[in-house]
């Protein structure tokens, strides 16, 4: 991906980081993101009451942040609640969370 492709595509978190997407590629000095990756497997019941075993991936957090990945996945369950209250995951246990490795994107 080209790093102005890359900088329109970004949200910005503070007001302090427009500078960045204002900037020319050419002051970018990284040609790639690391980034953190997370392996969640959970267990919860269906509506029907079936047990259910799933694994997601999150891509967020450094290698030592485990809680806000715990964080992330109890939001996860909330959301999925709010939005299909046909089907809510109910029970929701981790299962265990770990941290796998780094993806590494290339920026041209």
């Amino acid at each position: 991906m080209k790093i102005s492709e890359f900088i329109s595509a970004c949200k910005l978190e503070n007001s302090e980081l427009q500078e960045v997407l204002n900037c020319h590629p050419k002051q970018i000095i990284s040609d790639y993101l690391r980034i953190p990756v997370w392996k969640v497997t959970y267990r919860y019941l269906t509506q029907r009451g079936n047990e259910k075993i799933a694994t997601k991936y999150i891509f967020n957090y450094t290698e030592a942040e485990w809680d806000g990945v715990d964080n992330e996945v109890i939001n996860y369950i909330e959301e999925f609640n709010k939005e299909h209250p046909e089907r809510p995951i109910t029970n929701g246990e981790i299962l265990d969370l770990s941290f796998i490795g780094y993806l590494n994107f290339d920026l041209d």
